[in-house]
């Protein structure tokens, strides 16, 4: 069995960690073992946007480094071998609505474009300009070089399976699209914990990460393994909310610990059906792809609320609450900015800051309804028992879970009368999938954990399995001396236009 996988950056230090463990897992099972990278097919990347020279040169020194850590029948191919002529390819597009929907041989390189691109800026409406499209045009030529020699080397090799790290970002969404076209088996990884723990590897077969039909066939399958009783799995389940309820860390950040517990907003008033809205880091989601796009309710989340204000402004005895998520504090991008005035053209919201000391979960508590955008919110909200309206793609979407309106009129009719609340075994299930741990699943050969390491002043992520004399910190030392002595300050771009709606 041919096995061909296939990584951009070492510089994307848990993703190459995760796949090199997985490598040496299949050269040790006996199949046929091929490892591509990049090498500097990419002129820019990920890990290097605007295509500085010094950072190619360090990239591609520490991934012929990591390389050796192979097994020697393991087969390295230096994918620039492949790498035709820089294609410059006109394209045309107005908007980031039309970038999304750029393909090149039926690769979604728009969609890769962008999703690498709203990761680093958190931008989700660039504004084209002529600077801005100077950017956009030569990332999606870079994408469409990338596209020709990835196909050359899955048409050489002819693999039986191709492995990636999540498929999502512009680096990796070509072999990903190529080989889904192509029907050749793809397996995505994917890493959970490493906050506060260790990092624990995870597979998708022949899609994405996000991908909501798989994430519940994963879940189900979880619940229904008869490797713990039920009621095992209920406790195990029910401390993924107490959990994120107390602060502690469960796959994510703590967006919470600044808050204070029983604070609400002064203007609260018992005496009306209060609704609580959290909505999200629209950044986070406008670039998966279809699926995502195909189950919004609204096409932006403030068009969303603003329909909301708009339909019920005559229902005096209805307020909304919109907590702004955290994670949206000093985004200057209109999808944050503008929420804030809200409260100008409707008397019936009030806003709560991102960094409001306002609490979550008494909020929450307190509501009488909850409507989210794909919030994790509408999941924990759920298991404590509130009727939940959800108007986005979630990883939890399910009627079993929330209302889901399909149209204006049926979202009217949830905001304004009564609504039980829905069974809370499936947010049961989904928070014992999260608190899952299966010891296999960590590293066996390669150790893809990383630690903070202080160099020259500055705080740096070095992960543990590049290494000098057997010390990760070493080699993390050795590396950014090595950076400083390229005498180099060559790049493609200044800057990575940032100028948003």
């Amino acid at each position: 069995m041919k096995v061909l996988f296939y990584h951009s950056s070492v510089f994307l230090d848990h993703h190459m960690g995760v796949l090199l463990d997985e490598a040496i897992n299949m050269c040790n099972q006996g199949k046929d073992v091929y490892f591509a990278y990049c090498n500097g097919t990419l002129n820019t990347c990920f890990s290097n946007p605007k295509g500085e020279k010094k950072i190619c040169m360090s990239c591609k020194s520490c991934t012929k480094h990591a390389l050796k850590i192979l097994p020697s029948k393991c087969h390295i191919i230096n994918l620039n071998q492949y790498k035709t002529a820089n294609l410059v390819k006109p394209f045309q597009y107005k908007s980031i609505k039309d970038i999304k929907s750029i393909q090149y041989k039926n690769v979604h390189i728009g969609l890769g474009a962008i999703s690498s691109y709203i990761t680093h800026t958190r931008n989700n409406e660039p504004i084209i300009d002529k600077n801005s499209k100077e950017y956009f045009d030569y990332i999606l030529n870079d994408l469409c070089t990338l596209t020709e020699s990835l196909e050359i080397c899955l048409d050489l090799i002819q693999p039986d399976l191709v492995c990636i790290f999540n498929g999502r970002l512009g680096d990796d969404r070509p072999m990903y699209d190529l080989c889904i076209n192509k029907k050749i088996k793809i397996y995505c990884y994917e890493v959970i914990g490493g906050i506060n723990e260790e990092f624990y590897k995870m597979h998708y077969i022949n899609c994405m990460p996000h991908n909501i039909k798989a994430n519940f066939k994963l879940i189900n399958e979880l619940w229904e393994y008869p490797d713990k009783s039920e009621q095992e799995k209920i406790e195990i389940g029910k401390q993924f909310f107490y959990n994120k309820r107390k602060g502690i860390p469960t796959n994510d950040k703590v967006y919470t610990k600044n808050q204070k517990k029983g604070l609400l907003p002064q203007n609260w008033d018992s005496t009306k059906l209060n609704i609580a809205i959290f909505n999200t880091s629209e950044d986070e989601y406008s670039s998966i792809g279809d699926e995502f796009d195909r189950l919004q309710v609204f096409p932006s989340q403030l068009e969303g609320i603003k329909q909301i204000l708009k339909m019920t402004e005559d229902k005096n005895n209805i307020h909304f609450y919109l907590r702004i998520h955290p994670n949206l504090a000093n985004i200057p991008y209109a999808y944050h900015t503008e929420l804030y005035q809200l409260p100008q053209m409707y008397s019936n919201i009030t806003i709560i800051p991102a960094t409001a000391p306002i609490s979550t979960y008494d909020l929450m508590e307190h509501a009488d309804k909850i409507v989210v955008f794909g919030s994790t919110m509408g999941l924990e909200s759920a298991f404590w028992g509130k009727p939940v309206i959800l108007l986005a793609a979630a990883f939890y979407y399910s009627k079993e879970l929330c209302y889901i309106p399909n149209n204006n009129q049926e979202l009217y009719n949830l905001l304004t009368k009564n609504l039980p609340s829905k069974n809370n075994i499936e947010a049961i299930k989904w928070g014992y999938y999260f608190m899952h741990r299966d010891s296999t699943n960590k590293y066996n050969n390669i150790d893809f954990n990383r630690s903070t390491v202080c160099v020259l002043g500055k705080s740096i992520i070095a992960p543990h399995f590049l290494t000098l004399f057997g010390s990760y910190k070493l080699y993390a030392i050795f590396c950014a001396i090595k950076r400083k002595l390229y005498c180099t300050t060559k790049s493609i771009f200044k800057e990575i236009p940032t100028k948003g709606v």
